[in-house]
């Protein structure tokens, strides 16, 4: 996994927990629903799907909301919608350092979609974004980082922009397009995200009420500071646990 391909999305790691603004929830809990078409989600057995430093941990179970999978790591959580512009804002800022410590094997990131701040615009979004995780994972933090900025740039993308957006990173599976087009997970992202909405997420300890929200080892981080050099961002970070 290249630097430049996770710089951005995972300053929202660390950050988006940290403030007091964010996008809530609101709604009670519900099942969640499975895939349609016959497409299978993978690499998302947590709901999530895990950065290391050598790429996507890959996985063909069923996805159901967990721990992030436990590493040597520090093992860190983040749940964000798409179309959240306090996950895109948070994710612009601190890239660079938090990359560094995903390259150097200090960290792994385990990032959960769910869709809730704009309706069918975050489904869509995040039924793309399982879709690239599933069927492209080695482009899935590109796109992932791509996904927030142009939402947050154009206020969502329809089912053609979806497509090219993945194809513009290197997504070019036929079942990437077929996933988009017919909302394949749509109804699993929407069942996965009532469910957690309002709830423990398993084995953490940690509520689900708004994104971003972040967390480590099953502690819900707050209010470090991740503006300095990895090293200092990793003691701040191991402070905090």
């Amino acid at each position: 996994m290249k630097s430049s391909r996770i710089k951005t999305t995972l300053a929202a790691l660390f950050v988006g927990a940290l403030v007091l603004t964010g996008c809530s929830m609101g709604g009670p809990p519900e099942p969640p629903e499975t895939a349609t078409e016959g497409l299978v989600p993978m690499n998302l057995e947590t709901a999530g799907v895990t950065y290391m430093s050598d790429g996507v941990l890959e996985s063909d179970a069923a996805p159901a909301f967990a721990a992030p999978p436990e590493t040597d790591a520090i093992d860190v959580g983040m749940v964000f919608d798409p179309m959240c512009p306090h996950c895109a804002n948070f994710e612009a800022q601190f890239g660079e350092t938090i990359a560094s410590l995903i390259d150097s094997g200090d960290i792994t990131l385990t990032a959960y979609p769910v869709a809730f701040v704009a309706g069918e615009l975050s489904e869509k979004s995040a039924n793309a974004f399982y879709a690239v995780v599933s069927y492209s994972p080695e482009h899935a933090q590109e796109f992932q980082t791509e996904l927030l900025a142009a939402n947050l740039a154009q206020g969502g993308l329809d089912d053609d922009a979806l497509i090219e957006l993945a194809a513009s990173v290197g997504a070019t599976d036929e079942k990437i397009e077929q996933a988009i087009t017919e909302g394949s997970f749509i109804d699993l992202i929407k069942g996965l995200t009532e469910q957690a909405l309002g709830q423990e997420i398993p084995g953490t300890g940690v509520t689900l009420s708004g994104t971003p929200l972040i967390f480590a080892e099953g502690v819900e981080l707050e209010s470090p500071t991740f503006s300095g050099t990895p090293e200092e961002a990793l003691a701040t970070l191991e402070s905090q646990l």
